[in-house]
């Protein structure tokens, strides 16, 4: 896992130069696609093409979360590894996930939108994209 580890940190850089540079175009070639998770616009099994991604950008990467990716080290990220659990339809077992918080005072509530790097296909893509609360 070295390699894939040195591979991460050449990864996380380049995803977040795309990212402050607002270039929706080199964050999709960080994706892997079809990106899961529960954001699917299309209520679909198969997670988001890269033109649904495109068109949804710009309500997944606000400001908030371009300040959050831009400024979090690696070393803030965490790591997970569900390898020894038995999910269906899942592309990867290992990884490293990045959560950011929203307040909304208005409603008493609380979201969050939950970013999930995987190393799929030996390299490191962003490959899920959730949305909790």
């Amino acid at each position: 896992m070295l390699i894939a580890q040195q591979d991460f940190n050449h990864f996380w850089d380049d995803f977040q130069t795309s990212v402050k540079a607002k270039n929706k175009q080199a964050v999709a070639q960080h994706c892997q696609f079809p990106l899961a998770g529960n954001v699917d616009i299309n209520n679909s099994e198969e997670g988001y093409n890269e033109g649904e991604f495109l068109s949804e950008y710009d309500n997944y990467f606000d400001q908030k979360a371009i300040h959050t990716i831009t400024s979090t080290p690696l070393s803030e990220l965490d790591y997970v590894d569900i390898s020894d659990r038995e999910i269906e339809n899942l592309s990867f077992r290992k990884g490293y996930t990045l959560m950011i918080t929203y307040h909304h005072p208005e409603y008493d509530l609380e979201s969050a939108v939950i970013f999930t790097f995987a190393y799929v296909n030996e390299t490191w893509k962003l490959a899920r994209l959730d949305i909790a609360g």
